[in-house]
């Protein structure tokens, strides 16, 4: 398992087209901005063991804030 520390606006990219970005960090809460393209499954790791399909739409996943996305695009 690879171990990063990231500050708020900065993130990783995985592969080519998978991007995460710290936004906020609350106490010990951090939200964070996926980008990802439509074919891949993003869960939460709490709902890995639950019976949700893998091909859940991704309607479902909340979209990040426009300032953020203009950030990353920028990063």
């Amino acid at each position: 398992m690879l171990v990063l520390s990231r500050k708020i606006g900065e993130g990783i990219v995985i592969g080519c087209d998978i991007k995460l970005v710290v936004l906020k960090r609350k106490g010990r809460q951090v939200l964070l901005a996926i980008s990802a393209p439509p074919n891949v499954v993003i869960r939460r790791g709490e709902l890995l063991n639950k019976s949700a399909p893998p091909s859940a739409p991704r309607s479902s996943v909340a979209t990040p804030p426009k300032k953020a996305l203009k950030q990353e695009i920028h990063a």
